[in-house]
């Protein structure tokens, strides 16, 4: 038995040069990662975006250059860069500001919730959709991105500005909010026929009872 798992879990992982096609792909996806990112922050302040692109076009869903397990490894890093844009986007937020602002913000995050979950509705006979599936595209089209909304506030120098604490501040409500509708349709389930306010009402309560529970 210990032989066995010695054979699976050897002491030190071997080493392997890599290919001149290995290198000359991670070398210009790391290249042209930060060139796309300059060009586009000087001329649109959204490098970020560029950045997606190019993970796109040189990952699974583009041409698969990158391979799987150096998928897995960037995304790992992503997360963590994301936490860290997160961390650093509340550092730079004013409290004073953000207190001052707050109702304006309560009315931009309500805005960005109510609507995208309303205009679902509304188009449901054009799509023949069920009222959960509805909610679910609402819900789906409601939840910003945190670390977006930092960092093209960050580049475009707005951070700081009224306006970069009401989308700042809204951002974060949305996320919020939208984490909870996310496990109130997963407590829903797949059948339609029972949806309405007072199963999203008793989904919504023990959402956030757990979340207390459990300290998130």
């Amino acid at each position: 038995m210990s032989g066995s798992a010695e054979s699976k879990h050897p002491a030190s992982t071997p080493y392997h040069e890599p290919s001149i096609s290995v290198i000359l792909i991670q070398s210009s996806f790391l290249l042209l990662l930060n060139v796309v990112n300059a060009l586009l922050d000087r001329a649109v302040y959204c490098g970020l975006l560029g950045q997606v692109f190019v993970g796109v076009a040189w990952g699974t869903p583009g041409a698969n250059w990158i391979g799987i397990r150096a998928e897995e490894v960037i995304v790992q890093l992503g997360y963590l860069g994301l936490l860290l844009l997160v961390y650093e986007g509340g550092l730079s937020t004013s409290l004073p500001s953000l207190k001052a602002n707050l109702f304006l913000s309560s009315w931009v995050a309500m805005t960005g919730i109510v609507f995208p979950i309303g205009l679902s509705f509304v188009l449901r006979y054009s799509f023949e959709a069920t009222p959960l599936q509805c909610f679910a595209a609402g819900a789906a089209l409601s939840s910003t991105s945190l670390g977006t909304t930092f960092t093209v506030l960050s580049t475009s120098g707005l951070a700081r500005s009224r306006l970069g604490v009401v989308l700042t501040s809204a951002a974060m409500m949305d996320d919020v909010i939208g984490l909870v509708m996310v496990q109130i349709i997963s407590n829903l389930g797949q059948n339609s026929s029972s949806f309405d306010s007072k199963v999203v009402r008793r989904g919504g309560s023990i959402s956030v009872d757990n979340r207390a529970r459990n300290g998130t």
